[in-house]
């Protein structure tokens, strides 16, 4: 569909004229491009007038809506216009800004949910580009309100004591997201994304599954890494895992100190059997959210360390099932020790 400008008399393709609903066809009568020529002409006008000596001796000027003489100091100022100044006072912007309040925040709702994507894009265009002019206004606002900021700090905590406590909970209950803590961490908990998308799936330290933590846990153990916090702080899919693990809480002399009574399997060897055993006990048959997972050599570590390491040498047993089977003739702790 084609259309002539009013202005330069060529015949154009509609797209090339902005959109007016008030009009018979649906586009302005005008193109763009003379449109603009317009504009930028009123501007330059403006400007020139604005440079003059006589700018400078206007010190009052007359309202178009409420019809009073008042000061410059009273008009907002805008080049568009002869004498650089809005038509309205700002009493009279403000009086119909209170008045159709609700039409208005309507209207920018409206506009806001049509251009969504396109205002998020000139936010993150304009921070981008002026990066270090918003971190410098920032530092001299908090220096210059430092104390006003703290007690407005303390007033909020203190009113709201109750429900901060309850959203932090609710928070550190929360599944961790794979944006905010992934490029934080290490290869040893090596991240991946969850199927939701959003969710953050992170391997247990003791067994090698994979597992979704929570907010509390992945921070913790961020505030390790970082040297912000005591220990370690690995991360386990469960309470069982956690007790089981000889890394755990693990002190140089702790109280009630004793001697291991048996070897510890390498981490390594441990959770490619739990993974081929897929994380159940090979007796019984419970997983590692029902009991505690033990790795039990078949053939003794003391009788033939070659098969100490290898993988086809261990089984999947839970807790009471370890224990029944070094029961068993030949396979006694007795009978296992060093000569």
């Amino acid at each position: 569909m084609e259309k002539r400008c009013g202005k330069c008399k060529e015949v154009k393709d509609v797209k090339e004229f902005n959109k007016d609903k008030y009009t018979k066809t649906g586009y302005k009568s005008i193109c763009r491009k003379c449109e603009k020529d317009r504009v930028n002409k009123k501007i330059t006008k403006s400007i020139k007038y604005r440079s003059q000596k006589n700018y400078k001796q206007i010190t009052e000027k007359k309202c178009n809506s409420c019809g009073e003489v008042r000061d410059i100091k009273y008009f907002n100022t805008r080049t568009v216009n002869e004498d650089g100044f809005e038509t309205k006072c700002k009493i009279c912007i403000d009086e119909y800004n209170k008045k159709n309040f609700e039409r208005i925040s309507l209207r920018h709702k409206k506009y806001n949910k049509k251009n969504k994507k396109q205002i998020s894009l000139q936010q993150k265009n304009y921070k981008e580009k002026n990066k270090e002019q918003i971190r410098l206004y920032r530092v001299r606002y908090i220096t210059e309100n430092k104390k006003n900021i703290q007690l407005q700090r303390k007033i909020y905590y203190e009113e709201n004591k109750e429900q901060l406590s309850l959203d932090k909970i609710k928070w550190g209950n929360s599944n961790a997201k794979y944006k905010t803590y992934a490029e934080k961490l290490t290869i040893d908990e090596s991240p991946r994304l969850h199927r939701d998308g959003e969710s953050l799936e992170v391997l247990c330290k003791y067994c090698g599954k994979y597992f979704i933590p929570k907010n509390n846990s992945i921070d913790r153990r961020v505030s390790s890494l970082n040297s912000y916090a005591k220990g370690d702080n690995y991360l386990y899919c469960s309470e069982n895992c956690k007790d089981s693990c000889p890394i755990f809480g693990q002190m140089k002399y702790p109280k009630g100190f004793k001697k291991a009574s048996s070897r510890e399997v390498n981490p390594l060897i441990r959770q490619m059997c739990f993974k081929r055993d897929n994380w159940e006990c090979q007796i019984c048959g419970k997983s590692t959210e029902e009991v505690k997972l033990h790795c039990h050599h078949i053939e003794g570590y003391t009788q033939n360390p070659k098969l100490g390491n290898d993988v086809g040498n261990v089984i999947t047993l839970c807790k009471d099932c370890h224990k029944y089977v070094h029961t068993l003739p030949g396979c006694n702790f007795r009978e296992l020790r060093c000569a």
